[in-house]
């Protein structure tokens, strides 16, 4: 039974995991969307929640809607392009675009389980998700994984006002002896767009260096931050080394998969599903060395690390990930639960 928490500036609710399952399942379902598929984007977004990654949990169900339907007129058959022994294109043919990329981060461990090694690009399908969940997938079959994604332009570089670039995230998973991989999952802004828009929503203000306005002009407001017809005004993470990443991901990804680029993403700004294309590697570590070598290098550096004071990357999403297993329940934001189909 849903049970409501109340917080001092957050109303939230705790689902046991099949409720919130059901109620993700059932969002997607009522696009018209397969129950294969609906089911697996329900677990990818699940999976987002327990992490604490809420801006891509129930809150991301609203972006895969409206592309989802931006999609349909050119819906096709989900097909494998370019295929070899160790990598593939995954056209998604517009269909439920966490299922593509979980089907895409699937056919790279495949192969490289097969062959040692892998790459796997996807387009034509939407927003991935957390890419830090298909990332792990991967590396628990002890590989390692690199997941790398464009969206829509949304990020300007350093001394400009226009948006150019997409928050091009890039994850990192690394297989570990024990407990959940060691996961960087990290966008090459310095605030996710879904960031934005949940501080557009509960009226909170930006980090300090993570937008503009449409001078050009740093700004703490989401509201100024955003231009009328919804498109953001974010900065890279680090001034010209984040700006760096970002170009470099968005050629890695766009530019090597023959999707929309630069001033081709200029129009109006709408839930266009084909400006999310990515690229997914995946490798054995044995390749390198003894086979779970690197698996106990990960657990030392991690344990030293933490016995320092250090915050090592996803070790809290890790923890959230455990304790919502051990309970069977997740905590979510109202505002999101209400978005989702009854």
């Amino acid at each position: 039974m849903a049970t409501p928490i109340l917080g001092a500036t957050l109303s939230t609710t705790r689902l046991s995991l099949s409720e919130a399952r059901a109620l993700l399942c059932r969002s997607f379902e009522a696009l018209g969307a397969p129950d294969s598929e609906a089911a697996v984007a329900a677990q990818v977004c699940l999976e987002a929640e327990m992490l604490g990654r809420a801006t891509h949990g129930l809150r991301l169900v609203g972006n895969i809607s409206r592309e989802y339907v931006e999609g349909a007129a050119r819906r096709a058959e989900v097909a494998v392009l370019r295929d070899t022994d160790s990598s593939a294109v995954v056209d998604g043919g517009f269909h439920l675009s966490p299922f593509v990329h979980d089907l895409a981060a699937g056919l790279a461990r495949e192969k490289a389980l097969a062959t040692g090694i892998a790459v796997v690009g996807v387009k034509n399908a939407g927003v991935s998700g957390a890419l830090g969940v298909h990332a792990a997938r991967i590396a628990q079959s002890d590989l390692v994984a690199i997941a790398m994604n464009s969206s829509p332009s949304v990020v300007v570089a350093p001394g400009s006002a226009q948006p150019m670039l997409g928050t091009n995230p890039i994850a990192f998973a690394l297989p570990r002896t024990v407990d959940y991989p060691l996961v960087l999952d990290m966008a090459t802004s310095q605030i996710s767009f879904n960031g934005v828009r949940v501080a557009l929503q509960r009226g909170e203000d930006l980090p300090a260096s993570a937008a503009v306005d449409a001078l050009g002009r740093p700004t703490r407001s989401a509201a100024a931050a955003v231009e009328a017809d919804g498109r953001g005004r974010l900065l890279p993470f680090g001034g010209y080394r984040g700006f760096g990443l970002a170009l470099i991901i968005e050629l890695l990804t766009a530019g090597n998969l023959s999707s929309a680029l630069g001033t081709d993403k200029l129009g109006p700004f709408a839930p266009e599903p084909s400006y999310f294309p990515g690229t997914y590697v995946a490798y054995r570590a044995d390749l390198l060395a003894e086979p779970g070598s690197l698996q106990c290098s990960v657990d030392r550096l991690v344990a030293e690390l933490s016995a320092g004071g250090a915050r090592v990357p996803g070790t809290s999403s890790a923890e959230r990930r455990a304790e919502a297993l051990a309970t069977d329940t997740v905590v979510v934001d109202d505002n999101h639960l209400a978005d989702l189909h009854p």
